[in-house]
């Protein structure tokens, strides 16, 4: 079978993709969310060999996006990873849900259409069905999609994921900055050179990669963060008023908390902390936390009480938040996606989709230069002259090709990230707003949401955040 044939999931006891034997089409730094998509979204459609590495012990961390936004939630169908999101507990969300401490619900909406009682894997896979709102813990999210790259039944490609594994040091056709033609990366076996066609850094907002092409990322911390931890599902038995999933927000002038449903039996909450909370939240006992955060809800008001709502502080982080989005995407035929490349706040759900967002539009752009390349000429090395390199170039134009499909990744995501990541810092400031005149305005607007008016409005942001759809089509509406 040759290598544009369909490739499969890797034999185990096949040669490492990115050795000498099986050279890599496409190696990935970082197997998070963006890396894992977009090694998905490349083998699922595509003949290409991926690896991807990862310093980290395994999927995920607590602190992180648990939303899958409609905007990537159809992507993520069309590439094959549904049922493993949907077998690993993944739940469809129809409404978002604004309560105030003192003036209790403030704002119903639907956040899409409600699935239809027994069909929900049925439903959702559908083709033709609205792509839907989903949540699920983040690790879930990370290993729903690296099983489906590597072992997804109908790949065209072949993936493999190492995890305990870091990058040294970018390999070059030349000491002089040449082109990147691959890595050399250490695990505890040792040192490991992998050549690739394509490096890609998904290895988040402190990437090494992007550090060693020399790109810069700009960016401005915020005057505020967000305290990550788990809690039980309120019930009537716990003390608290009872919870239906939702996407809940929880207003108070201390702060609000988001609240996302975590499963059957869990909530995952993020508490806005203000620099004048910033010392206990980061330093303070758990107990002071806990009674600092039911305080602020009624919802919550026996978290950490004896008989009330149990805490699961595992993983639980004060997250520092900071806005930034670098100047270009790409260097020397390597290529940035993610957190790499832009950081924004969390308050709107944005840092995950754009990920898979970026991931989606690389794949579409490189993945049949690839193709067409992996054909027609063979891989470079370090190894590789200059005069050769420039032979296979004049006979192939594979480099010429790829980077110019490098620009055309570049001019797409580039406006958009940046008009996501200015959504989002508004929408931030106006959540953030503290005192007693941001409390007014918190109540004021979202009480707007309710008028025929305030639906109009919420249409337009709802299609910017979340569908990605023209604001004539949503039938649907969300609040700020």
């Amino acid at each position: 079978m040759t290598h544009a044939a369909v490739l499969g999931p890797a034999a185990k006891d096949a040669p490492p993709i990115g050795s000498a034997a099986c050279p890599a089409d496409v190696l990935i730094v970082g197997a998070g969310v963006g890396g894992a998509a977009l090694a998905l979204a490349l083998v699922s459609r595509f003949a290409l060999r991926v690896r991807v590495i990862d310093r980290r012990s395994g999927p995920g961390n607590i602190n992180r996006g648990d939303s899958l936004l409609p905007a990537v939630t159809g992507v993520l169908r069309s590439v094959g990873a549904l049922p493993a999101l949907l077998s690993a507990g993944a739940r469809p969300v129809h409404k978002m849900q604004v309560f105030h401490a003192r003036h209790g619900k403030l704002l119903e909406a639907p956040l899409g259409p409600a699935t239809p009682a027994g069909a929900l894997g049925t439903h959702l896979l559908d083709e033709d069905a609205a792509a839907p709102y989903l949540v699920l813990a983040h690790p879930e999210i990370e290993r729903a999609l690296v099983e489906t790259a590597q072992h997804g039944r109908h790949n065209r490609g072949a993936a493999q994921v190492t995890y305990l594994c870091r990058l040294s040091r970018l390999l070059r056709t030349s000491e002089d900055r040449g082109r990147v033609c691959g890595a050399v990366v250490a695990s505890e076996q040792g040192e490991e050179v992998i050549h690739a066609r394509l490096v890609v850094g998904a290895d988040g907002a402190s990437s090494s990669v992007r550090t060693q092409l020399g790109l810069s990322l700009p960016t401005q911390p915020y005057d505020h963060g967000y305290y990550i931890i788990e809690c039980a599902r309120p019930s009537a038995t716990a003390g608290s008023a009872a919870y239906e999933d939702a996407m809940r927000i929880e207003l108070s002038r201390e702060g609000g908390i988001l609240v996302v449903p975590q499963g059957r039996d869990r909530l995952g909450l993020g508490v806005l902390v203000r620099a004048c909370d910033e010392a206990l939240f980061r330093a303070g006992p758990l107990s002071q936390k806990l009674a600092a955060i039911a305080r602020r809800s009624p919802l919550l008001s026996s978290l950490g009480q004896p008989g009330g709502l149990a805490a699961f502080p595992k993983g639980a982080h004060l997250y520092a938040l900071h806005r930034g989005h670098a100047p270009h995407y790409h260097r020397d035929g390597a290529v940035l996606i993610g957190d790499a490349l832009h950081v924004t706040n969390p308050t709107a759900g944005q840092g995950m989709t754009m990920a898979i967002e970026d991931a989606a539009a690389l794949a579409r752009c490189i993945g049949p230069v690839l193709t067409r390349a992996a054909r027609g000429s063979a891989i470079p090395s370090a190894s590789t002259s200059e005069s050769a390199m420039r032979d296979e170039e004049r006979r192939t134009g594979a480099h010429h090709d790829i980077d110019r499909a490098l620009c055309e990744y570049e001019r797409e995501r580039w406006p958009k990230n940046a008009a996501q990541i200015r959504w989002s810092h508004w929408l931030s400031r106006f959540y953030a707003w503290d005192g007693a005149i941001g409390e007014g305005m918190h109540t004021a607007i979202f009480r707007f949401g309710a008028t025929p008016l305030g639906q109009r409005v919420q249409r337009v942001i709802w299609s910017s955040l979340a569908t990605r759809t023209p604001v004539a089509t949503p039938s649907v509406w969300s609040p700020l």
